[in-house]
């Protein structure tokens, strides 16, 4: 197998269909290539996870020639520029921070991670002596920087997602399974990855032939083992997470 090299440059997918011939011949512009989606492959920075997705779509990776190919515009967000793209020409510039430096939220457009576990609880009506913590991290959804809060109670966890720049809540879950005290899984009889995506892939009633996967990692999630399972068929992507002893689905998800 060859060995992928560090270097990776950045197209905008997007403007290739926007451009047009109007000054320039299409023979001198387009050439063909032949490239590969690296679906599994996952883009930070700086730590932070950055979504490929424009709309209903992910821009997944390229690999050309050993070199990685990343979308122009979500890369660009993620690093704090604007996009713009005229006569054949991809522009960059820095994003301009808003004109009030009163406070941190104000110039920045962030609202912190205190504050989005703040309007989560809110939301759920509970207070933070009630619940006990798993992530208030930022991540980027469709090029939005937002934060991903996650806690529990002794029967309830509670996801929430929360856009950066207001608090606005985008989305939240709660699920009702039974107790969430952190305890550690004793059993090592687990099912392996593959059963793991055969159970998912039974409840969606496809085959393995009719799927890309991205992710069938094995994890713990407050002492619990389970395996996280992610694939596509077509537009619609779906998301599981599978008990890694029984093998029952704890949760599942899908997006058209």
């Amino acid at each position: 197998m060859k060995k992928m090299n560090k270097r990776f440059s950045v197209i905008a997918l997007a403007a290739v269909t926007l451009l047009t011939t109007a000054s320039v011949g299409a023979a001198s512009v387009y050439r063909n290539v032949t490239a590969q989606q690296n679906t599994a492959m996952k883009v930070q920075v700086n730590g932070t996870s950055v979504s490929l997705k424009d709309d209903d779509d992910t821009n997944y990776p390229l690999i050309l020639d050993d070199d990685v190919y990343l979308p122009a515009e979500e890369m660009a967000d993620a690093l704090g520029y604007d996009v713009t793209v005229k006569d054949n020409t991809l522009s960059m510039t820095t994003k301009k921070a808003a004109s009030s430096t009163t406070t941190t939220t104000t110039s920045t457009g962030d609202i912190g991670a205190e504050k989005a576990k703040e309007i989560a609880l809110q939301h759920a009506g509970l207070t933070a002596s009630q619940v006990s913590f798993i992530k208030a991290e930022r991540d980027y959804d469709d090029g939005r920087l937002v934060y991903d809060v996650e806690f529990f109670t002794s029967n309830k966890e509670y996801d929430y997602e929360i856009a950066a720049a207001d608090g606005t809540i985008r989305s939240y879950d709660c699920d009702a399974e039974g107790s969430y005290t952190p305890a550690t899984t004793t059993s090592t009889n687990y099912i392996s990855s593959d059963k793991a995506k055969e159970i998912a892939l039974a409840d969606a009633g496809l085959t393995s032939s009719q799927v890309y996967f991205s992710k069938a990692e094995f994890d713990y999630d407050d002492g619990r083992a389970e395996y996280e399972v992610e694939f596509r068929n077509g537009f619609t992507e779906y998301e599981y997470t599978i008990d890694a002893v029984s093998g029952s689905i704890l949760k599942s998800e899908r997006d058209h």
